[in-house]
């Protein structure tokens, strides 16, 4: 009688791993023309299959075609409106591949670049180097921005125990307001952008969300620190830029940017190096990305960016998956590094690891601001301004 009752049990166990099976995979879905998956947070399909990351993409295509004559029309409006002062517009660099390739092609248009570096202390070797070697033969004249450290870093820690996927927010608001403020402290309106949505993508809100007031909350819960003259990109700056005349351009919209081939011709004409990796070029970003994204929060970035390769032709689909199953190195010295520099122990980072996830939407942000119908019509004017992206309005505006 027990052997029977053994065999039912066998029986039984293997019956509910096939239908635990079953319902994942019939729960699984993968978008018919791109790698976008149902692991990607917001994401629908259509009858046909196709994501909605897809068709953002193609009403993007649609706003900024490719436009030989849109980036003359920039290249003159930046001249006009830098006349009578030092530079036409300020580039945000930071020794990776976007920035080293805008100041390169406007430098060769006679715009009168002001490069500027928001340093917080996590740059590769290789990315000072490439600022340094761009900026030199480029005749760019290099503004280094110092943070402060210990904010930063006690941001990131909050930002850690926080147990969002948006733990590299403090370095993305803190460039958001180095590159306005230096706009404005030099008298130009135009601030050089360098994210290219046919090769970088769209990032899910789920997986990014920031602003400024969401940082000031974390900051509250956990460790306060005095944020009173560090950039963090608050409501009250937005609107002191906006009213000042920034204007944020991203010239790559409408440019047939190919990164590989950039890449080659940045090595053979001005010797820059290669890092290997969407904004691998900082140290920190290349924790968050390669490491504790995957660990902790099971996010591959990967199929965000091959999937905008994808879209625009520049990777084939099939190569996309492959290339989708190879491992996400992330070098050990570098752990250490962060463990170190933030002064976790091994134990605190341990239990930070282990920490239920949250949502930013577990904590207060601009985001009801940015949505209430009152601020509709000044979005929309900012919009057809192009003080703000067609991205920006589309997830932190209209929720789509």
């Amino acid at each position: 009688m027990g052997r029977y009752l053994s065999v039912i049990h066998d029986i039984v166990v293997v019956i509910v791993v096939v239908l635990w099976w079953w319902s994942k995979m019939r729960m699984f879905q993968r978008c018919s023309r791109c790698i976008m998956d149902t692991r990607v947070p917001g994401i629908v399909f259509d009858k046909d299959g196709v994501c909605n990351y897809c068709r953002l993409h193609d009403s993007l295509e649609a706003q900024y075609p490719i436009s030989q004559p849109h980036l003359h029309r920039l290249v003159k409006d930046m001249k006009e409106a830098g006349k009578g002062c030092e530079y036409d517009a300020v580039i945000g660099v930071s020794g990776g591949c976007d920035s080293s390739f805008m100041l390169s092609l406007f430098s060769s248009l006679g715009v009168r670049l002001l490069a500027v570096h928001m340093d917080n202390g996590w740059n590769t070797r290789a990315a000072s180097e490439n600022m340094r070697v761009m900026t030199e033969k480029t005749g760019v004249p290099l503004k280094t921005v110092k943070v402060d450290q210990t904010v930063f870093d006690s941001l990131c820690r909050s930002m850690l125990y926080a147990s969002t996927p948006d733990a590299d927010i403090p370095n993305d608001l803190a460039l958001l307001e180095v590159m306005s403020q230096a706009a404005v402290d030099c008298g130009c309106h135009y601030v050089l952008n360098g994210h290219s949505f046919r090769t970088e993508g769209s990032a899910p809100l789920g997986w990014t969300y920031m602003d400024g007031g969401y940082l000031e909350d974390v900051n509250r819960h956990y460790e306060e620190a005095v944020l009173d003259g560090f950039p963090h990109f608050s409501w009250e700056k937005q609107m002191e830029f906006w009213d000042y005349g920034v204007h944020t351009v991203r010239p790559l919209y409408h440019l047939d940017y190919r990164k590989g081939r950039v890449i080659n011709e940045l090595c053979c004409v001005y010797g820059w190096q290669w890092y290997e990796g969407l904004h691998a070029e900082n140290i920190y970003t290349k924790f968050v990305g390669r490491y504790l994204w995957p660990r902790k929060f099971g996010i591959d970035y990967r199929l965000v960016e091959f999937s905008a390769l994808v879209r625009s032709r520049q990777l084939d689909r099939k190569q996309a998956l492959i290339r989708l199953r190879e491992d996400v190195c992330f070098e050990p010295g570098y752990l250490q590094m962060v463990k170190s520099r933030l002064l976790l122990s091994d134990d605190e980072f341990e239990t930070i690891m282990r920490m239920p996830v949250r949502s930013y939407s577990d904590f207060k942000s601009y985001l009801p601001l940015f949505r209430h119908p009152d601020h509709r019509k000044m979005f929309d004017r900012l919009l057809a301004e192009e003080k703000i992206s067609l991205t920006f309005y589309d997830k932190y505006v209209k929720g789509v």
